[in-house]
């Protein structure tokens, strides 16, 4: 029976955990880091993560995929300027509308 790829762009942890080398704690670091800077573009942004297990990639890249990575990164950067925004005009003195 052929095991089905997994997509590191969507995987919950515990999904993440049946790939070779990534235990319960790089998981998490995986989720975490994809959830910081949008879903992964190339295998090398893997690396990127502490104490990532390189020597496993060949490995883990025949069980998994960077699935699609949409305008991910794009809503993420527009969220942080309008955070910069609110926090800005809140230091003039403007307050956020109420509903």
């Amino acid at each position: 029976m052929a095991t089905s790829m997994i997509d590191l762009n969507s995987a919950s942890v515990g999904t993440l955990t049946q790939l070779p080398g990534i235990a319960k704690n790089m998981a998490y670091r995986i989720v975490n880091y994809r959830d910081k800077h949008g879903p992964f573009s190339s295998w090398e942004e893997l690396e990127r993560i502490k104490e990532f297990p390189t020597e496993r990639l060949e490995e883990i890249k025949l069980r998994a995929v960077l699935g699609p990575t949409g305008d991910r990164r794009a809503v993420t950067r527009d969220t942080e300027g309008m955070q910069a925004r609110y926090r800005a005009g809140r230091q003039i003195g403007l307050r956020a509308p109420r509903f």
